[in-house]
């Protein structure tokens, strides 16, 4: 007996959705689409990729279906594509305003000039840097020093994430942090094996280290509350990569700001907590 005859509300990635051999013998087929009238798309940058489509072209087979795509990088794809799927923006809330209403802690931006790095050598493809060229120039041996010696000297012992072009890159840059704090920083990429990747990140949430180095992992749905300074390792033009890699130190202290109802009084909350401001 299917789920959706004893609940009123289905959660399923859409990845259970197409899962299934033939197109009309995927798992998204056992249920009917006049069965539904709300269809939420958590995560809804994605939407216009082929396997969403899949799955949101299915339920739109009901005709009075209303379909919800929320999102904290909007920009991701261009206004063209997403209207593809979603017909108007109709709510709008951005790190300002979390940051003014007393959700987010406020940013503390540090710029480092790093000696030798030439981005004019660098070319770009679609709105960002071509990878393999950006990661040649961090890659080299003043860069990996700048980063790991300016991290040491402007982080204290706030819990860091760091984001890094490739895995050599990640790999020196902890090889040096190690070299002058030993065992306070780990490397996670996406060949970390997965029960690895856990045990890390749960040590890394109980504060047993103070680094955590990444490459393509650390963005999109990943939530240590402790992190108040990222170190943006890996230069980019994609504002809404950007946005994605800061906002991971963003969240404030939960227990600080629990109940509290006036923005002004959570903002004063937590200004007084442990964690005040995140250090970029």
């Amino acid at each position: 007996e299917l789920l959706h005859d004893k609940s009123r509300v289905v959660v399923s990635t859409v990845q259970t959705q197409i899962a299934g051999w033939g197109d009309d013998k995927r798992r998204m087929h056992r249920f009917k689409p006049d069965d539904f009238a709300l269809l939420i798309l958590d995560e809804a940058h994605h939407a216009i990729s082929p396997s969403w489509r899949a799955v949101i072209d299915h339920y739109r087979t009901n005709p009075k279906l209303k379909v919800l795509g929320v999102t904290a990088t909007p920009k991701r794809f261009d206004r063209k594509a997403m209207s593809n799927v979603f017909e108007t923006v109709v709510f709008d809330y951005n790190i300002r305003d979390g940051i003014d209403e007393g959700w987010l802690v406020p940013v503390r931006q540090k710029y480092v000039t790093v000696e030798g790095l030439d981005f004019n050598q660098v070319k770009t493809s679609g709105d960002d840097f071509v990878e393999y060229e950006l990661a040649r120039q961090m890659e080299a041996e003043t860069p990996l020093h700048e980063v790991a010696s300016t991290t040491l000297d402007i982080a204290g012992d706030r819990r860091t994430l760091i984001f890094c072009v490739s895995v050599k890159q990640a790999d020196q840059v902890t090889e040096i942090l190690n070299r002058n704090k030993e065992g306070y920083a780990r490397l996670v990429t996406g060949t970390t094996d997965k029960d690895v990747r856990r045990d890390m990140i749960r040590d890394y949430r109980c504060g047993a280290f103070q680094f955590l180095i990444n490459v393509g992992v650390a963005t999109e749905g990943f939530d240590v509350q402790g992190i108040s300074c990222i170190v943006m390792a890996r230069p980019t033009k994609s504002a809404a990569l950007y946005l994605q890699m800061l906002g991971r130190g963003l969240r404030s202290n939960a227990d600080a700001i629990d109940g509290i109802v006036s923005a002004t009084d959570r903002r004063r909350a937590i200004k007084t907590s442990d964690k005040p401001d995140c250090l970029v």
